[in-house]
């Protein structure tokens, strides 16, 4: 009886294990289907996507292809190549840069000799007005005062030849007696009356 019991149990169980995965694959079925239609309707959005674009490339490439035949023909009628070298172009746009470069370098340049020749005429100006015309007008500056330190060079050479010139001669000059008597007897005082030089005259 017990016996009997299990068997039927056992059959039971058989058959709720038979249903269950007849049930599960039934889910996984339909679960397959719905993911194969949700990649489909994904498909179709991205194809038709692909198409927009492939119009978009094909009315932008009709429209380069135009503007590069009136590009050569402008070229062509300038008298220059249809056809543009664009190494040639790299090559010169690099030659730009690099004068570009150097050009900033001696305006730096040009700006540090001009604060120089500033300072040295003892100006001081702020930097928006440190510029050619300001180390012009500084240079003359320093000109004029070079000039007129020659001068002053010149004169004090001048007057130093001129008193070596007094000292030599009075060293020429007979040392001779202040006290003399003149020819009536007088004595007369000649040292106190000195001879008048080249130069005193």
């Amino acid at each position: 009886m017990i016996k009997m019991e299990n068997m039927n149990h056992k059959k039971k169980v058989m058959e709720l294990e038979a249903d269950i995965k007849k049930l599960s694959g039934q889910q996984n079925l339909q679960q397959r289907i719905h993911h194969h239609a949700k990649i489909k309707e994904e498909n179709n959005l991205l194809k038709n996507q692909n198409d927009d674009l492939i119009v978009k490339l094909r009315k932008t490439e009709s429209i380069l292809s135009r503007v590069r035949e009136e590009l050569a023909h402008f070229r062509q009628t300038n008298g220059r190549s249809p056809y543009i070298n664009f190494d040639k172009e790299q090559t010169l746009e690099n030659k730009l840069k690099e004068k570009e470069e150097e050009r900033l370098q001696l305006a730096q340049k040009l700006l540090g000799l001009c604060t120089t020749v500033l300072k040295a005429a003892g100006l001081t100006k702020p930097t928006s007005e440190m510029g050619i015309s300001a180390a012009e007008e500084a240079l003359e500056q320093l000109k004029n005062r070079l000039t007129s330190l020659e001068r002053e060079l010149q004169d004090c050479k001048f007057k130093n030849k001129m008193t070596n010139e007094r000292l030599r001669l009075s060293e020429f000059k007979p040392q001779s007696s202040p006290l003399r008597t003149n020819e009536n007897g007088h004595i007369s005082n000649r040292g106190s009356s000195s001879p008048l030089t080249v130069f005193d005259r």
